[in-house]
């Protein structure tokens, strides 16, 4: 993972600007419709659809001049850097989301008010950090859960990052195989 950083740490960059950027609208987007449920969790959806292009547009780029290098013999063939780029992208995601779970956890099981609070904020910070799935969250999760209940529904803040995940994968493989989901616009010339 460290040779990812060292390596691939402008696309890691970008994609955690990305999740930032997205981040806010997806905020937006939540409060604005947070009266109608399904309204709220289709907005989310629409946020996160954003978010996944943006990944798939930043991995699909390094993977075209990872490619070219290749070709010229100045780097090694590895079909899974998009996975191991996304993968460093959403380690914050993953981060919160097994803390959120650690914490709850101890706090349901020894009844701790410093762990179930600790849990409650990362909570917090997780929902920021990752505001684009507000919607889907709020539309999966029902509201008033208590003890493992809670615990289990932290679970979520794994699952999120999956998306995402893949969606490095899949663009960096479908790049190498010259594979394009959206049409290169023509250049006119003038």
């Amino acid at each position: 993972m460290l040779s990812v950083f060292r390596n691939e740490g402008a696309v890691v960059r970008k994609l955690l600007g990305y999740q930032f950027a997205c981040a806010i609208v997806g905020s937006m987007l939540s409060t604005a419709s947070m009266s109608v449920k399904w309204l709220n969790c289709l907005t989310s959806i629409l946020a996160v659809l954003l978010y996944c292009y943006f990944i798939y547009t930043a991995v699909w780029d390094s993977a075209a001049k990872d490619r070219l290098k290749v070709e010229g013999g100045r780097k090694s063939k590895d079909m899974s850097l998009g996975f191991k780029i996304a993968l460093c992208a959403n380690l914050p995601n993953i981060i919160l989301g097994v803390l959120a779970i650690i914490l709850c956890a101890i706090g349901t099981f020894t009844q701790t008010v410093w762990s179930g609070s600790a849990g409650t904020i990362v909570v917090f910070i997780a929902r920021l950090w990752q505001a684009m799935y507000n919607g889907i969250i709020t539309f999966v999760i029902p509201v008033g859960l208590t003890g493992w209940e809670f615990v289990i529904s932290n679970l979520v803040y794994l699952v999120i990052s999956v998306p995402a995940i893949l969606v490095g994968y899949i663009a960096y493989s479908m790049e190498y195989r010259n594979i394009r989901l959206f049409k290169e616009a023509k250049k006119t010339e003038k």
